[in-house]
């Protein structure tokens, strides 16, 4: 009997040592590190875990790239509305100021053909008959078109009108002697300079100028070039600016003046034309006093009683220089002017309200050439308008007036677009890896709990002494891990 329950007793101590020997530490590592357990039901499988990590890298490598994606779309739009922006400021601007140039221009031309035209009825009606033609000369003539000129001036602020207006009468070359004498008396009694109407070549008289610009004495009006009349218009009578020296210059016997004036002559002897409408604009020569492109206009003068003879002309100096100056405010700078015909181009870059002369031809920066505004400056001709020459005015910006209005604010906003974005992201990460590492925290303590019960209910069916010693093995291996 007792050998039996010895017997017993031994076997049971076997099938607990089996046991215990089955949760010893190779176990008792794979269930606390969590690998992979044949049907225990409470470890974690590999394979998932890694399949969800790769999901959440996945994710992470998504939000990172339509992040960046966003902040190349916006930093670029952003970039290119605000500079579409700033050329439309630009475009706008200069637009404006061309527009309200062009119109000034034609306003002062049209001025100053007024004023002309004013000068020419002084004349007409003060000297109604042609047969008192050549011989006219009308009092205080500087003082009358003195203020005249500078009402109708090419440049609006200026104190005095260094062109003004000259009277040129008509004169055959059988009156030349008889015309010559007339007017040395009258230069005399108006207190003309004592230089007027001579030259150092041969004295006083009407004359013309020679291609080396020596001038000859011109009685005759004898040209060598194709002209309609056989008269000479010398230069007689001006206002008080106009420099002396070119007093009594035969106007007509200019091959560059002879054209206009005889397209002007038949204009105003045209029927059903008013010779108040006729006029003539010559092509550009140099100017007599500085260097730079000039012009010479003129209108009719016809006497009241006989309307069909055009007894004489009012001429005027134009100094495209001097014309340009103040059309553009003072404080814009970097705009080209061209002034051209259907021969000729001059070309005058303007700052701070004053052009200057860059030469002659088409010479503006092409640079924003689609931004070129343009006007016609001269409508002098009604019924001969196609035989007259004519100006056109054409404004172009340049790269210096486009800087006034290139600023760094697109690149700016751009930067400073793609920038808070970027941080944006940079905050994200930062919190993503708090969350997760306190994730990983808290999962890790439910594991071990878990793992700690179901090891304690295994070991609930050894005896004491195994329990508490596997006990002890448990919490070392808890300590070092």
């Amino acid at each position: 009997m007792a050998s039996t329950i010895l017997g017993s007793a031994e076997k049971k101590e076997r099938r607990l040592e089996s046991a215990s020997a089955e949760l010893r530490e190779p176990e008792i590592m794979q269930h606390l590190s969590g690998s992979a357990t044949a049907g225990g039901g409470g470890g974690i499988n590999v394979s998932n875990k890694g399949r969800a990590c790769s999901h959440i890298a996945a994710l992470r490598l998504g939000f990172v790239v339509c992040m960046l994606a966003a902040a190349s779309i916006c930093g670029t739009v952003a970039y290119f509305v605000i500079a579409r922006l700033e050329y439309s400021i630009f475009d706008r601007t200069f637009d404006s100021i061309a527009t309200q140039a062009l119109e000034g221009a034609q306003i002062i031309f049209s001025r100053r053909v007024r004023g002309a035209r004013a000068v020419a009825k002084i004349h007409s009606l003060a000297f109604p008959n042609a047969t008192q033609w050549p011989f006219v000369s009308l009092p205080n003539y500087s003082a009358i078109t003195n203020e005249m000129s500078i009402l109708s001036a090419l440049n609006l602020r200026t104190e005095e009108d260094p062109d003004g207006f000259g009277m040129n009468p008509f004169v055959r070359p059988d009156q030349v002697p008889e015309f010559e004498a007339f007017a040395k008396q009258t230069y005399a009694a108006e207190g003309y300079h004592a230089g007027a109407g001579v030259s150092k070549e041969f004295g006083f008289g009407i004359f013309r100028r020679l291609p080396n610009r020596t001038r000859y004495h011109d009685v005759t009006g004898a040209a060598d070039f194709e002209r309609d009349h056989s008269f000479l218009a010398p230069l007689f009578t001006v206002t008080q600016y106009l420099t002396a020296n070119y007093l009594l210059i035969n106007m007509y016997g200019e091959p560059w003046t002879a054209n206009p004036v005889d397209v002007m002559i038949s204009c105003a002897q045209s029927e059903g034309v008013s010779p108040g409408d006729c006029g003539f604009v010559t092509d550009v020569h140099e100017a007599p006093r500085d260097p730079g492109p000039a012009a010479v206009f003129g209108v009719p003068i016809v006497p009241s009683n006989d309307p069909s003879q055009v007894v004489g002309m009012i001429t005027s100096g134009i100094d495209w220089e001097d014309a340009l100056k103040l059309l553009i405010p003072d404080y814009v700078c970097g705009i080209d002017a061209v002034i051209s015909t259907e021969t000729t181009s001059s070309t005058f870059a303007i700052c701070g309200g004053k052009p200057h002369y860059v030469g002659s031809g088409d010479l503006h920066d092409p640079t924003y050439e689609d931004q070129a505004r343009s006007v016609q400056l001269n409508d002098l001709v009604s019924g001969a308008s196609a035989s007259t020459v004519s100006y056109l005015l054409t404004l172009y910006a340049t790269p210096k007036f486009y800087d006034e209005f290139e600023v760094t604010s697109p690149m700016a906003v751009s930067i400073g677009l793609v920038a808070v974005i970027l941080l944006c992201t940079i905050v994200f990460f930062i919190y993503d890896y708090f969350v997760m590492t306190e994730a990983r925290q808290r999962q890790l303590v439910l594991n071990v709990k878990r793992r700690f019960v179901r090891v304690i209910v295994r070991f609930s069916a050894l005896p004491i002494p195994k329990v508490l010693f596997d006990l002890n093995i448990l919490c070392w291996i808890l300590i070092l891990t």
